[in-house]
């Protein structure tokens, strides 16, 4: 507070010193003109420091004005004039190079902030480019924690001697790669062998059927048998292709054609009570698993012929 105060009351005195100084010469012996003079013209570079330009601007023109006054005394009073001009180029210099080196320091000033605005913006860029990064690596590391999960499935397939064993052993273990409230039906559609195999994370169960108006496809089911072609809907209410009945409880789903040697054998979907549970990673992965249990009902044919 009090270091504060100090601080107004000089800057106070500067100001009013300049025209205080004008005052003096008009009463005091000439022998104090020229110092006086010389306090008038600092007491302006003192201002341009502590008010900045626009108040010393102010103080300028008082100084002036002291100044020429201070000359018409000196003319009048017959002395030389001078040391009044050599005071009056002397704080000209000074005050010139003061300025110089303030615009300078606020260049600067002004070059760093810009400077650290940019650095600011580069470290949030490399910021957002490590999350980006870490994002991908987690995201990495679960993609072949499922791939290496696929492979001790399909190393596992040699320790199960009969077809529906095999069938309910892949899709158990499937559907505890992708966990939560998740369920995987595959229906087999060829000709003389009809079944619905069904599990969640709870229980599995394979049920067969005379035909295959029994296995009550799905609309969806019915697209990918004849498209031929994989399918992933993120929202089932929002998906104008396929309304969804009252009673459906299915949200989003994921859902591609088990082939045999190039002839559709099959449809294998997973399903999930919600909404944008699946991604094209996840489609690709299934279409994996399709391709196993391709080859599995391949064997199975081989070995019944």
């Amino acid at each position: 507070m009090i270091k504060k105060f100090f601080g107004y009351f000089f800057k106070i005195i500067v100001f009013l010193w300049v025209f205080l100084a004008g005052y003096l010469i008009f009463i005091t012996p000439k022998e104090w003109w020229l110092s006086l003079v010389f306090s008038c013209n600092f007491s302006l570079i003192a201002g341009y420091v502590l008010y900045g330009p626009v108040i010393a601007s102010v103080i300028m023109i008082g100084s002036l004005i002291v100044n020429l006054f201070a000359i018409l005394k000196v003319l009048a009073a017959e002395i030389s004039v001078i040391p009044f001009i050599m005071a009056g180029i002397l704080f000209v210099v000074v005050f010139f190079l003061l300025k110089q080196s303030d615009d300078s320091r606020k260049y600067n000033l002004f070059s760093s902030q810009d400077e650290i605005k940019i650095l600011e913006g580069d470290t949030s860029i490399l910021i957002k480019e490590e999350e980006n990064l870490l994002s991908s690596i987690n995201a990495n590391k679960e993609r072949l924690k499922k791939y290496k999960k696929l492979k001790e499935i399909q190393d596992g397939l040699k320790d199960h001697q009969v077809f529906s064993g095999k069938i309910r052993y892949v899709l158990r273990n499937i559907i505890s790669i992708f966990h939560q409230e998740k369920s995987i039906v595959l229906f087999l559609l060829k000709s003389g062998k009809f079944l619905r195999v069904e599990a969640d994370k709870n229980e599995d169960m394979l049920i067969g059927e005379k035909d295959q108006e029994s296995l009550y496809l799905q609309n969806f089911d019915e697209w990918v048998k004849v498209n031929k072609k994989a399918l992933i809907i993120s929202d089932m209410s929002k998906d104008v292709r396929f309304r969804a009945k009252e009673k459906d409880t299915i949200r989003s789903l994921i859902s591609v054609p088990v082939f045999i040697k190039d002839e559709l054998a099959g449809v294998l979907r997973i399903s999930s009570y919600e909404a944008g549970c699946f991604n094209q990673e996840d489609l690709r992965f299934l279409d994996l698993v399709a391709e196993m249990i391709g080859k599995v009902l391949a064997k199975e044919m081989d070995y019944a012929q």
